[in-house]
């Protein structure tokens, strides 16, 4: 079974609660008001953590003629200059230490994603819970070994990764002593398409990786996270956005403000339903089960002395006498007295 890691001082795992995060990712398109705004409606809505981007257009982009293409509700597929796109999503330093107090303020746990090795101190020195490494970092071996050494806990997107990289990654992070590593399922496109969400995938991480897996979901709607808690997944990562219809390249794929909340409903409710994974059986079922289970009856009148047999027997609820899957082993014995019409048939009543 994978192990259970500790976030933010919350056990993650299996057998825990789903560890639910919101996302600001991009869709505060660089508005630092609208991003404490989405701090205050996730801890409102009952989310567990509130994940940041921390990027440096300038280290992180060195071909400023790169093009990026996304899905919009209202303009179709939209292309953009990826250096001036991250130029107007970026957050300054200052204003990610300021949401990180927001999040301690609210009692919300705070991380980000680093994308260059001095974000990783950058983020611990702010108090991020964890460190979040990108589906595209993924073989970054310099990057995963630094924040498998800040000390905190590292969460890695798979994306386009194949799982023997997923495997290599989560070496390297085990060799540098990392404290806890999880992995997340990330189906690509912006938004994933439900053929390309392949949510088995999960199960198939559960069964190679140490640590707890779960699912940054890029599909429109609920139902990818729903869906992935019902197969297992320990943390449920979702972008959230004002208006899914704004022009951006993570609005289309992003859950509204208003359904935040009976989005964690909902997860909470599967969780609740998947209860245990093994039949313990409270006074209640006790008394229902032998309540809906058959018992052996006389099928008719039987003369005491009366050896049974098959034709002498029938069933009927509920369960006060010799169990209907017992039935065979009362045939061949005697009667000890006689027993009416639909009258159960005890042990008691039988010799020998």
């Amino acid at each position: 079974m994978p192990k259970v890691i500790d976030i933010a001082g919350r056990p993650v795992g299996a057998g825990h609660p789903v560890w639910i995060v919101a996302e600001l990712g991009v869709t505060h398109e660089g508005d630092v008001a609208l991003a404490h705004r989405m701090v205050d409606i996730s801890a409102d809505a009952g989310t567990d953590a509130v994940k940041v981007e921390v990027i440096d257009p300038d280290r992180l982009v060195a071909d400023r003629t790169l093009e990026y293409s996304y899905d919009t509700a209202k303009d179709g597929t939209v292309t953009e200059n990826y250096y001036s796109l991250l130029q107007r999503v970026a957050l300054s330093s200052a204003d990610l230490s300021k949401i990180s107090e927001h999040a301690r303020d609210r009692h919300i746990a705070f991380f980000g994603t680093a994308f260059d090795l001095p974000s990783v101190d950058f983020l611990r020195d702010i108090e991020s819970c964890a460190i979040k490494i990108s589906s595209g970092e993924l073989t970054h071996r310099p990057l995963l070994e630094k924040a498998a050494r800040s000390g905190l806990p590292v969460i890695c997107d798979t994306g386009r990764a194949l799982l023997s990289e997923v495997s290599d990654a989560e070496a390297i992070l085990t060799e540098a002593d990392a404290t806890g590593i999880a992995f997340m399922h990330l189906a690509a496109g912006y938004p994933a398409p439900v053929d390309g969400t392949d949510l088995r995938i999960i199960s198939s991480l559960q069964r190679m990786t140490q640590g707890p897996v779960g699912l940054s979901c890029h599909s429109i709607g609920m139902d990818a996270g729903l869906a992935a808690v019902a197969l297992g997944a320990s943390i449920i990562e979702k972008t959230i956005t004002p208006d899914p219809t704004r022009r951006g390249d993570e609005h289309l794929m992003s859950l509204p403000f208003d359904d935040l909340a009976e989005y964690v409903r909902r997860i909470r409710w599967i969780e609740r339903a998947l209860g245990k994974d093994d039949r313990v059986l409270g006074p209640q079922e006790e008394r229902d089960r032998l309540r809906f289970r058959q018992s052996v009856i006389a099928a008719r009148p039987l003369a005491a002395g009366t050896t049974l047999t098959e034709n002498d027997l029938d069933f009927a609820r509920p369960a006060k006498g010799v169990p209907a899957g017992d039935a065979g082993q009362l045939v061949g014995h005697k009667l000890k007295h006689s027993v009416g019409t639909r009258e159960f048939i005890t042990w008691d009543d039988v010799e020998g």
